[in-house]
Order: C-alpha cells, then structure tokens, then sequence
C-alpha cells in the first residue's frame, strides 16, 4: 500500500473540513477576544464618524450576526454561521 492509495491501487480521499477548530476551546476563545476587539472598534468607529445632529446614538443598532454569535456558546460551525464563511 502506498502513502496515498491502498493496497488495491485506488486513491484514499478524505474530505478537508475546519470543524476541529470550531471545536476547540482555546481557538474558540481566541476568535472571542478577537471579535470581541473588533466589535468594540467598530462601535467607536461609527460613535466617532457620525453625524451627532442627525443621528441618536441610541437608535443605532449594533447587533450584528457577526459580533453576536459569540454572545452564546459555540460548540460547533453551525453555531456560528455568519463566523465560518469569513
């Protein structure tokens, strides 16, 4: 049997997926702090940009998927589907 085929001569394939590392507890902590960082900047970015006359801070809505999805437990891709297709 080769590195790559078995010992009848056809090819092994397997199919390539990222699920461990939206299984693992430290990648998953990782991907937190880091959206969490973003989010953050992103609040300060439009706070800061917008037009203050014109706009009520309280009626932006910052509840976006991709800043959301790690407001509850991930244990799986499908957890977080706006997350993985990045």
């Amino acid at each position: 049997m080769g590195i790559n085929g078995n010992s009848d001569g056809s090819q092994l394939y397997a199919i390539e997926t990222n699920e461990h590392f939206w299984t693992c507890s430290k990648s998953i902590d990782i991907l937190i702090s880091i959206f969490k960082k973003h989010e953050l900047k992103y609040q300060s970015t439009i706070i800061n940009n917008m037009d203050k006359e014109k706009i009520n801070i309280n009626e932006i809505n910052f509840a976006i998927p991709i800043f959301t999805d790690f407001d509850s437990p991930i244990t799986s891709i499908t957890d977080a589907p706006e997350i993985h297709c990045l």
